[in-house]
C-alpha cells in the first residue's frame, strides 16, 4: 500500500525539504507520481566532497541536464559546493540576496557586473584573480549590507579597498601569514565593525570616519593605530585588545559600554587612557578574548586627576573570565574605582580561585571605601552548575531551608539576586532579646516585603519575642501579605503573662482610647478622675467588658469635650459617682437589686436624658442633677419627692410599667412650666421599635453613602447590628478643620483603616490641614486603600513647612485606580516602575514636582488617561520645563500662575478635544503645542505675546473662548474653517482689531458672544475701531446670533454693533446686556433699533425687555411668510373644487408647462397625485411671490389640476431629519431642491445633503445657465451639510465664467469634501483655471475626476494626503512637469487614469508617472499626440493598462513591477524591450502589437496564468507561438480575439514550431478563439493546440455564418487529433 502518494504534491514537496537534494532526486525512481517531483524544490544543495574524477564528470552532466529544466518558479538556495571557476551569469543575478563563497575557489569578477538585490556577502578564504576583483564586485553591490571578508593563508592580495556606502556591517580577518600592503575602508553608514588584523608584517590602514558605528570590535597588532582610532569616535560598544599604545587627545563622546582585553603589558595604562577619553562611559568590563592568554598587570601609576566619567556615569564594572588572582595590581585597580565611582551600582569580580581564598579576596575587597551611596551589590563568583537550573527547580530547592538561608542566596550572583522574592512560602522568627537583631530584621522585612513577587503566598509565619516591634510596622506587614492573596497565617507573640486586674485607678491629663478588643475579667474598683476620653463611647465601652465591676466613680473635667456619657453596669454592688459638669446627653441603666449610692453632680449644660432605673431608693440626686434638660425619658420604680422644677423641659416620655404611673405624671407635669410635647410609651416596645435595622445590610450601606463618613461612623454605637456596619462602606472621606480633631482622627485612621472590609473602595479622600500629620501615616493610610482595589483617590494637603513624600510607591503601579486628585503641599516624586493601565482622570493641583521629568513620566505610563487638569504652583516650584505628551487624552487644563517662573512648555496631545489654557505668567517664555486635529472647545486666557503656536494648533476648533493682549496679525494665513461659536473677551486694549482678524478666519461662524472674562475688569481706552475694507465671509454667510455683555454703549462698542446688524445677513438674533438704570437701557435700545440691518428676521433683545417691537421694514416678509402657509392649508380646498372632467387640450398644454418647468409626467400622460405634482403648484406660487431664478415656472393657477385626498396626507414629513435626508439622496439633487417649497418642515433640509449632483446639458439654452449659476451662487454658501461626500458639475456651455465654477469649487472644498468631479465641454475653449488653489490643498479629498476643456495649472504648494483616486481625461496642461507636481504630492494614491488630448499638436514633452504607492495605472496616448516618450515608476502597481496609438516616435522608459497581476497591451512602439521587460511577473496579459516580433527570445512570463491575445495583426500566429507560448511555462488559459473597434488585416502562412513549447505540455487547460474563420491557417493553429495540449479541459471555438457551416467546422476540428482525453470541444 503507497499511502504517501496520495498526498498533495505541496505536502510532498515540503517532506522531500527534509532529506538532502541527492536523496530527493533518487525517489524520481519510484513511480511516475515521483518521475518530476523533486523537480519544485525550491532549495538545492549539490555538496560534491570527494575529488575522483568520476564522481565529478556525473555530478557535472547531471546538472547540465537536469539544472535547465529545474520547474520550481523560485529558487530560494542554491548551494554548489566545486572547485572550479563561477559562471558569469551569477554576477549578473537580479534575485540574489544572500552570496557565500568558502574554500579554495578563484573569484574572477567580469567586467559586466550587476547585483542589485544582494545584501550579504560572505567570502572565507576565497582566492581574487586580480587586485581589483573584489572593489569591482562591491561596486556594483548598491544594497549591500552585511559583508564579510576572510582572507586566506599564505596568499598575495595587495591593496585591500573596500567603498560600499550602503554596507552596515563589515567584518575584517586579516591572518598573520597573508602578505598584504595596506587596506583602505570607506563605509560611512557602518554600524558594526569587527576587525581581526593578526598580521606581523608592514602595511598602512586608511579608515574613513564612520558617523553611524554603534559596536566595533578591533584585536589589531598595528603599530600605529591612530587612523583606525580616529574612524570610531562616534561608537557606543567598544571590545579592544592593542598591541600599541593610542596616543591622548581623541574623545569618545557617544561610547557607553567598553570592553577591554587585559592580554598586553600596557593594559593598565590602557585602560585609564580610554577612562579619560569616555566621558559618558556607563559600563567596563575586563576580559580577556578568545586565544588570548591572560597576563598579569603592569606596573600602574595612580592617575593625577579622576577621569570625568567615574564621578558621573560609570554604574557598572566587570571583571570577567576567571582572571581576577588577588595580585597587588589587580586589587590596587579595582579598589581605585570603587573608591572614585560616584554612581557605580554593581561590581562582578569572576575568580576561579577556591573557596577560601575567594572569600578572602571578598573581605578584602568589602572593607575598601566606596564612594556610591547607592544601593550596590558587591559580588566575587564561582561557576557553578546549580544556576544553571530553572527557576522553579531552584525554588524548591530554597523552599526547603529556612527563609533566612533563602534570602543569604541573594550575594552569589546577579541569577540568584532576586530569586528568594518568588517564594510562597515565608517564615520570620526572631527570638533574640537583642535591640541590633530586632532594628534589622524590621528594616529588611520594611524594606523588602512590599517588593515581594510572588503572586500568592501559600505561608506567612511571623514569630517576635521583643516588644520593640511597634504595631504600625507588624501592622503593615500584614497587611502586605495579605495583599499577596496569602492562604495561611500565623502569628506568634511571646510574653510574660501580667496578674489579674482588680483595681484600676487612672487620673490627670491621660487619654483614655479604649480598643474593640477587650476584656477586664477581674477588675472590681474603677476610678477615672479628670481623664480625657477619645471618644464618647469610651467609657461604655470600658465598663461593658467589666463584668464583675462593683465600684465606679467617673469625675470628667471642666473642659472636656465629652458631651454624651452612657453608664449601664448591673454588677455595680456599692455605688457610683459621676461629676460631669459640661455633659449633653445622659443615659443611665440601673437595674441593680443590691442597695447601692448613686452621687451625681449638677450639669447644667445637659440638653437630653434617658433614666431606667430599677431599686434606686433614693432619686433626689439624680433629679436634682438633671433639673435642667430638655428632653426627659424617665422609668423609676421609686417616687421622687416635689420641689424640684424642670423649667426648660418642652418634651417628656414617661413608661408605663409602674404601679404609681399617674402620679408621677402628675407631678412632672406640676414642675414642668414650659412642656410642649408629652409621650406615654412601655418601655419594651420601644426598645423593639427598631424597623430600619431589619433592613438588608446592601440597603443600609446605600443610606449611609448618603451621609458624611462621620456620621456613617457614628452609627455604631446604635447596637451591634450596626457596629461594624459603616465598615463596608466603598466611599471614605475623612478630613478635618480644628486643631482637637487632627488627634482623633490620626489615631481612628491608624486603628480602623487597615480593618476596612469593603473589598473594593470606590473612593477614598483625605482633607488635612494641619503640619503635625506624619508623612508615613498618611503613606500608610494611602497603603491600606489601594489594597482595596482603590479607584479613586483625593487628597489635599496644606502644611508649611513642606513636609517629604506623603504618597506611597505602589500607587504608581496600581491597576485599579481611575481617578487622581492631588491638591497642595504634596511632593510628586514618581518612581522609573510605573504602570497605571487604568487611570483616566489626574488632576494636579499646587503640587511640587522632584524635577521636570516628573510629570512627563507619569503621563507617559498612563495609556488609557482623558482628562488632565495640571495647575502649577504661585511660589517654591523649580519646574522650568513642563511637557504634556499623552495621546490619549481628550480634556486638558494647564494653569501658569503669574509669579511661577516657567521657561517653556511642550504640548503633545493629538486626541484633544476640550483645551483650557491659562497662562499669567510674567517670565518670558514659549510654548510649542502640537496640531489638534479633533478639537472641538478651547478655552484661552493667556498674556503671552507671541501666541502664534498655539492658536496654529487650535485651527480645528468648533467652539473658541478666547482672551490675549496680543496681536493676531499671523491670523491672515490661519483659518478656522470649522469654527461656530466664538466668545471674545472685552478686557483687552486690542480688542477690536482682533475681533476683526477672527471674522476673517472664521468663514463658518454661527454665534459671537462679546463679553468679559471671570475675574476680568474692562478697559477704558479701547483702541479705535476701523472699519474692514471687505466685509468678512462669515458676516455674509453664516452669522445668526450675537451677543454682548457689559456693553456700555461708548463710540467704539456702538460703532461694533451696528456694522455687525448692517452686513450680517443671516443674523437671527442680537442680544445687549447693558449697565445702569432702565431710562439709560431704553436710550441705548432705542439707538439700537434705529441702525441698519441685512437681516429682516433679526430680533433685538436686551436684558430688561426680552423682544422688541420689529421694524415696518420686516413686515413685508412676515406678510409673505403668512400668505405662503394659508395656500398650504387651503390647497385642498381650491383643488376640489377642480376635480371636474379635463379636456385633452389641457392637458396638452400643461404638459407643454410641466416641459418648461422641468418636470416630467408618467409614461400614460395621466397626472397622479404626487410629491411632484404637489412641487409643482407650490413651485409655482414662489415663482409668483420669490422669482426663483433656479425654478423659474409658469404662473400658479395655470398648472392646478384635480388631486385625489390621499395626495393631501403628509405623513412623510414626520420621519426624522436623517431618515428624509436619506430618501433626498436617492433622487437627483434637483428633484431634492424642488421639495423645500413643501413647507417650512422641507425648507432647507435638502441643504444637509451629502451628494451635490449638478448637470447642465443644454448647449443652447443661455437662460438655463443663468438661471443654474444663480441657484449655485446663493445657495451653495449656504449648505450646512459639515462635510460633502461628493460634489458632481457637469456644464457643456460657454456661459459659465471661470470664476464662477471656480467659486463653487472652493466652497465645496471647504466642506471637507471627499470626491470631486468635473466634466467641462467648453464649445469656446478658454485658457482661464477654473480648479481654486485649495483644492490643491484640500486634506479630505480621496477621489478627484476632470474631463474636458479644464486646464491643470499645479501651483507649488501642494498637499493631497488622502487622495486614492485621480482621472484626468482631455485636461490641457499648463507645463511639462505639471503632472509629476500632482502626482508627487499625493502619497497614498492607488488608482490613476490619464487620457492625453488628441489633436493635441502642442508637444506634451515627457509624461511621467513615478508614484511609488500605485496599484492601478491606466494611460490613452491618442493618434495624433505628440509625444516625446513616457517614463513610468510604480514598483507596486497591480493592474496596468497602456494605450499607445501615436503615429509619432517617442521612447518608453517603464521600470520593472515586480507585484504586477494584470496588463492590457495596445500599443504600436518599434521597441518594446523596456516595456515588455517591466511586466514578466504578471499573471493575467492581454495584448495586441505588432513591435513585439522585434523583440526576440530572451524573457520569461514564469507567473503568467491567463493571456489573451488579439488577431488583427499579420504575424499573430508567430507572435502567440514562437515568442509568447515559450516565454510562458505556466500557462493555463489561452484566447484569441479582437479587441473593440479592430479589424482583422489577415494571417499569413504559419510555420509550425520545431519544438513544442512546454507550457503546451505540462500546464495550458483552457483554449478559446473568438470569430473563427476556418481559414487553413486558423485551422493549422487550432488542430496543433488540440494535438500537443496534454492537460487541456475545454477548447471554446465562436465562429460566424450558418449553421451548416459552423457544424462542417465542428465535424472537421472533432476529427482532428487530441493529445489529451478528457478535453471537451464547445462550438458555439
Amino acid at each position: 500500500m503507497d499511502r504517501i502518494s496520495g498526498l498533495s504534491d505541496e505536502l510532498l514537496v515540503k517532506i522531500l525539504l527534509l532529506v538532502p537534494t541527492k536523496v530527493a532526486v533518487s525517489t524520481s525512481i519510484l513511480s511516475k507520481r515521483w518521475e518530476y517531483l523533486w523537480m519544485w524544490l525550491p532549495k538545492l544543495d549539490y555538496g560534491h566532497s570527494y575529488c575522483s574524477e568520476p564522481e565529478s564528470s556525473r555530478l557535472r552532466r547531471f546538472l547540465d541536464h537536469n539544472l535547465p529544466l529545474h520547474r520550481a518558479p523560485v529558487i530560494e538556495s542554491f548551494r554548489l559546493e566545486l572547485l572550479n571557476i563561477l559562471p558569469s551569469n551569477l554576477f549578473t543575478c537580479k534575485s540574489l540576496v544572500i552570496l557565500k563563497l568558502a574554500g579554495g575557489m578563484l573569484l574572477n569578477v567580469p567586467r559586466m557586473v550587476s547585483l542589485p538585490s544582494l545584501k550579504t556577502l560572505k567570502l572565507q578564504r576565497v582566492k581574487y584573480f586580480k587586485g581589483k576583483t573584489l572593489q569591482r564586485l562591491l561596486s556594483n553591490c548598491p544594497v549591500l549590507e552585511d559583508l564579510v571578508l576572510d582572507l586566506p593563508k599564505g596568499e598575495s592580495t595587495g591593496k585591500l579597498t573596500v567603498v560600499v556606502p550602503s554596507l552596515q556591517r563589515l567584518s575584517l580577518d586579516i591572518p598573520s601569514a597573508h602578505d598584504i600592503v595596506g587596506y583602505v575602508i570607506k563605509t560611512p553608514d557602518l554600524k558594526y565593525f569587527k576587525l581581526v588584523d593578526d598580521n606581523d608584517k608592514s602595511h598602512y590602514c586608511l579608515i574613513e570616519h564612520m558617523p553611524n558605528l554603534s559596536e566595533a570590535h578591533l584585536d589589531v597588532s598595528l603599530p600605529d593605530i591612530k587612523s583606525l582610532i580616529a574612524s570610531i569616535t562616534s561608537v557606543k560598544r567598544l571590545a579592544i585588545c592593542s598591541a600599541a599604545m593610542f596616543d591622548e587627545g581623541f574623545v569618545f563622546n557617544q561610547l557607553e559600554h567598553l570592553k577591554l582585553c587585559i592580554c598586553r603589558d600596557h593594559s593598565s595604562n590602557q585602560l585609564f587612557r580610554l577612562l579619560k577619553s569616555s566621558t559618558i562611559l556607563q559600563e567596563l568590563n575586563l576580559f580577556s578574548m578568545d586565544d588570548h592568554e591572560p597576563r598579569f598587570m603592569d606596573f600602574w601609576n595612580k592617575p593625577s586627576t579622576v577621569p570625568e566619567c567615574m564621578l558621573s556615569t560609570l554604574q557598572n564594572f566587570c571583571w570577567s573570565f576567571s582572571l581576577y588572582s588577588g595580585e597587588p595590581q589587580d586589587r590596587d585597580i579595582v579598589i581605585y574605582i570603587l573608591e572614585h565611582a560616584v554612581h557605580l551600582k554593581t561590581a562582578t569580580i569572576s575568580s576561579h580561585v577556591c573557596e577560601v581564598p575567594k572569600f578572602e579576596m571578598l573581605q578584602e575587597l568589602a572593607f575598601s571605601s566606596r564612594a556610591s551611596t547607592a544601593y550596590s551589590v558587591y559580588k566575587i563568583k564561582r561557576m557553578d552548575r546549580i544556576s544553571g537550573l530553572s527557576d522553579e527547580l531552584l525554588l524548591k530547592i530554597l523552599m526547603l531551608v529556612p527563609t533566612e538561608v533563602a534570602v543569604s542566596t541573594s550575594i552569589l550572583s546577579k541569577r540568584w539576586e532576586y530569586l528568594w522574592m518568588w517564594l510562597p512560602k515565608l517564615d520570620y522568627c526572631h527570638r533574640l532579646g537583642s535591640g541590633p537583631d530586632c532594628e534589622r530584621l524590621r528594616c529588611f522585612l520594611d524594606r523588602n516585603l512590599p517588593l515581594h513577587r510572588a503572586p500568592v503566598i501559600e505561608s506567612f509565619r511571623l514569630e517576635w519575642c521583643n516588644p520593640r516591634f511597634k504595631p504600625k510596622n507588624i501592622n503593615m506587614w500584614v497587611l502586605t501579605a495579605v495583599s499577596h492573596c496569602v492562604r495561611e497565617l500565623e502569628i506568634l507573640y511571646e510574653s510574660y503573662q501580667p496578674k489579674p486586674l482588680v483595681i484600676l485607678k487612672l487620673g490627670g491629663r491621660m487619654l483614655l482610647d479604649v480598643p474593640r478588643m477587650i476584656s477586664l475579667p477581674s477588675l472590681k474598683t474603677l476610678k477615672l478622675q479628670s481623664v480625657r476620653y477619645f471618644s464618647d463611647e469610651t467609657l461604655q465601652r470600658l465598663l461593658s467588658n467589666s463584668p464583675i465591676l462593683e465600684d465606679l466613680v467617673v469625675d470628667l473635667r471642666e473642659h472636656d469635650t465629652t458631651r454624651e456619657l452612657s453608664v449601664v453596669v448591673p454588677s455595680l454592688q456599692n455605688g457610683y459617682v459621676i461629676e460631669t459638669p459640661a455633659l449633653k446627653y445622659f443615659k443611665l441603666r440601673d437595674h441593680n437589686l443590691n442597695d447601692h449610692y448613686c452621687l451625681i453632680e449638677n450639669m447644667p449644660h445637659l440638653v437630653e436624658a434617658y433614666l431606667d432605673v430599677f431599686n434606686l431608693p433614693d432619686l433626689k440626686s439624680l433629679i436634682g442633677s438633671i433639673t435642667s434638660v430638655k428632653r426627659l425619658a424617665i422609668c423609676s420604680e421609686a417616687m421622687y419627692d416635689e420641689g424640684f422644677v424642670f423649667d426648660q423641659l418642652e418634651h417628656l416620655e414617661v413608661c408605663i410599667c409602674k404601679d404609681h404611673f399617674p402620679s408621677q405624671l402628675i407631678r412632672l407635669l406640676k414642675a414642668s412650666s414650659n412642656l410642649q410635647g408629652l409621650h406615654i410609651f412601655f418601655i419594651e416596645d420601644v426598645l423593639d421599635m427598631d424597623i430600619i435595622s431589619g433592613l438588608s445590610d446592601d440597603l443600609l450601606i446605600k443610606i449611609l453613602l448618603l451621609v458624611p463618613t462621620k456620621v456613617a461612623v457614628s452609627t455604631s454605637i446604635l447596637s451591634k447590628r450596626w457596629e461594624y456596619l459603616w465598615m463596608w462602606l466603598p466611599k471614605l472621606q475623612y478630613g478635618h478643620r480644628r486643631e482637637p480633631e487632627r488627634e482623633k482622627l490620626r489615631c481612628f485612621l491608624d486603628r480602623n483603616l487597615p480593618l476596612h472590609r469593603a473589598p473594593v473602595i470606590e473612593s477614598f479622600r483625605l482633607e488635612l490641614c494641619n503640619t503635625r500629620f506624619k508623612p508615613e501615616s498618611i503613606n500608610m493610610w494611602v497603603v491600606v486603600a489601594l489594597s482595596h482595589c482603590l479607584r479613586e483617590l483625593e487628597i489635599v494637603y496644606e502644611t508649611y513647612p513642606p513636609k517629604p513624600n506623603i504618597l506611597p510607591s505602589n500607587m504608581y503601579t496600581s491597576k485599579s485606580l481611575v481617578i487622581l486628585k492631588l491638591d497642595g503641599e504634596i511632593l510628586l516624586d514618581v518612581p522609573r516602575m510605573v504602570s497605571l493601565p487604568s487611570l483616566k482622570t489626574l488632576k494636579l493641583q499646587s503640587v511640587r514636582y522632584v524635577n521636570d521629568e516628573t510629570l512627563q513620566r507619569l503621563l507617559s505610563n498612563c495609556p488609557i488617561l482623558e482628562d488632565l487638569v495640571v495647575r502649577l504652583r504661585e511660589y517654591g516650584d523649580t519646574m522650568q520645563k513642563l511637557t504634556v505628551v499623552a495621546p490619549s487624552v481628550r480634556s486638558l487644563s494647564l494653569c501658569i500662575p503669574y509669579s511661577h517662573e516657567i521657561a517653556e512648555y511642550v504640548i503633545e496631545t493629538p486626541s484633544l478635544k476640550y483645551f483650557k489654557l491659562v497662562d499669567y505668567s510674567n517670565n518670558d517664555h514659549y510654548g510649542l503645542i502640537e496640531n489638534m486635529p479633533y478639537l472641538i472647545e478651547a478655552y484661552v486666557d493667556c498674556c503671552c505675546p507671541d501666541i502664534y503656536s498655539l492658536i496654529n494648533s487650535i485651527t480645528y476648533v468648533k467652539r473658541l473662548t478666547i482672551c490675549s493682549e496680543a496681536t493676531l496679525d499671523g491670523l491672515v494665513t490661519l483659518v478656522f474653517n470649522q469654527l461656530e461659536h466664538l466668545e471674545v473677551c472685552l478686557c483687552t486694549v486690542l480688542f477690536s482689531s482682533q475681533l476683526v482678524q477672527l471674522f476673517n478666519a472664521s468663514s463658518k461662524l454661527k454665534r459671537v458672544d462679546i463679553s468679559l472674562m471671570d475675574g476680568h475688569d474692562p478697559r477704558q481706552d479701547m483702541d479705535y475701531w476701523k472699519e474692514p475694507s471687505t466685509v468678512p465671509e462669515c458676516l455674509l454667510s453664516s452669522l445668526q446670533s450675537l451677543s454682548w455683555s457689559a456693553y456700555t454703549g461708548e463710540p467704539e462698542e456702538r460703532a461694533i454693533v451696528g456694522y455687525i446688524l448692517k452686513h450680517a445677513v443671516h443674523l437671527k438674533t442680537a442680544t445687549i446686556k447693558s449697565y445702569g438704570s432702565d431710562v439709560w437701557n431704553l436710550e441705548i435700545l432705542k439707538e439700537l433699533e434705529l441702525s441698519p440691518r441685512a437681516s429682516k428676521t433679526c430680533q433685538l433683545m436686551h436684558k430688561l425687555s426680552e423682544t422688541f417691537k420689529i421694524p415696518d421694514r420686516c413686515k413685508e416678509a412676515i406678510a409673505m411668510n403668512a400668505c405662503r402657509e394659508e395656500l398650504v392649508s387651503g390647497l385642498s380646498e381650491e383643488l376640489k373644487r377642480g376635480e371636474t372632467d379635463s379636456s385633452g387640450g389641457s392637458n396638452n398644454s400643461l404638459a407643454l408647462e410641466d416641459e418648461e418647468s422641468g418636470y416630467d409626467t408618467d409614461s400614460t400622460g395621466h397626472h397622479h397625485g404626487s410629491l411632484l405634482k404637489v412641487g409643482r403648484i407650490m413651485d409655482a406660487y414662489l415663482a409668483e411671490i420669490a422669482c426663483d431664478p433656479y425654478l423659474s415656472l409658469q404662473k400658479f393657477r395655470a398648472i392646478i389640476e384635480k388631486l385625489p385626498d390621499y395626495a393631501h396626507m403628509d405623513r412623510i414629513s414626520e420621519l426624522p431629519d436623517e431618515l428624509l435626508v436619506k430618501i433626498l439622496m436617492s433622487v437627483p439633487t434637483k428633484v431634492a431642491v424642488s421639495t423645500s417649497i413643501l413647507s417650512k418642515r422641507w425648507e432647507y433640509l435638502w441643504m444637509w445633503l451629502t451628494k451635490l449632483e449638478y448637470l447642465h446639458r443644454d448647449h443652447c439654452s443661455e437662460p438655463g445657465c443663468k438661471r443654474l449659476q444663480s441657484f449655485l451662487d446663493r445657495n451653495l454658501p449656504l449648505h450646512r451639510a459639515p462635510v460633502i461626500e461628493s460634489f458632481r458639475l457637469e456644464l457643456c456651455s460657454s456661459h459659465f465664467k471661470p470664476e464662477n465654477i471656480s467659486t463653487w469649487v472652493s466652497t465645496a472644498v471647504s466642506h471637507c469634501l471627499r470626491e470631486l468631479d468635473i466634466l467641462h465641454d467648453d464649445t469656446e475653449p478658454a485658457m482661464s483655471n477654473i480648479l481654486p488653489s485649495n483644492l490643491f490643498t484640500c486634506k479630505s479629498l480621496v477621489v478627484l475626476k476632470l474631463v474636458g476643456e479644464i486646464l491643470l495649472d499645479v501651483p507649488r504648494v501642494v498637499a493631497l494626503p488622502s487622495l486614492k483616486t485621480l482621472k484626468i481625461q482631455s485636461v490641457r496642461y499648463f507645463d511639462e512637469e505639471t503632472l509629476q507636481r500632482l502626482l508627487s504630492n499625493c502619497p497614498i494614491l492607488e488608482d490613476l487614469v490619464v487620457d492625453l488630448r488628441d489633436y493635441d499638436y502642442e508637444s506634451a514633452g515627457q509624461l511621467t508617472v513615478a508614484v511609488p504607492n500605485l496599484q492601478s495605472l491606466s494611460l490613452y496616448i491618442p493618434y495624433c499626440q505628440d509625444l516625446d516618450g513616457f517614463v513610468i515608476e510604480t514598483p507596486n502597481l497591480k493592474y496596468f493598462k497602456l494605450m499607445d496609438h501615436s503615429i509619432s516616435g517617442h521612447y518608453c522608459l517603464i521600470e520593472k513591477m515586480p507585484c504586477l497581476i494584470e496588463a492590457y497591451l495596445e500599443v504600436n512602439l518599434p521597441d518594446m524591450k523596456s516595456l515588455i521587460g517591466s511586466i514578466t511577473s504578471v499573471k493575467r496579459l492581454t495584448i495586441c502589437s505588432e513591435g513585439i516580433m522585434m523583440l526576440g527570445e530572451g524573457f520569461v512570463f514564469n507567473q503568467l496564468e491567463h493571456l489573451e491575445v488579439c488577431f488583427c495583426t499579420l504575424f499573430s500566429s508567430d507572435l502567440v507561438i514562437e515568442l509568447l507560448l515559450k516565454a510562458s511555462s505556466n500557462l493555463k488559459r489561452l484566447g484569441f480575439s479582437f479587441m473593440e473597434h479592430h479589424v482583422p488585416q489577415g494571417m499569413v502562412y504559419w510555420n509550425q514550431p520545431t519544438t513544442v513549447p512546454e507550457c503546451v505540455l505540462s500546464s495550458l487547460e483552457s483554449f478559446s478563439w473568438s470569430k473563427y474563420t476556418g481559414e487553413p491557417e486558423e485551422r493549422d493553429i487550432v488542430v496543433y493546440i488540440l494535438k500537443h495540449a496534454l492537460h487541456l479541459k475545454t477548447a471554446t471555438i465562436k465562429s460566424y455564418g450558418s449553421d451548416v457551416w459552423k457544424l462542417e467546422m465542428l465535424k472537421e476540428l472533432e476529427l482532428s487529433p487530441r493529445a489529451s482525453a478528457t478535453c471537451q470541444l464547445l462550438f458555439d
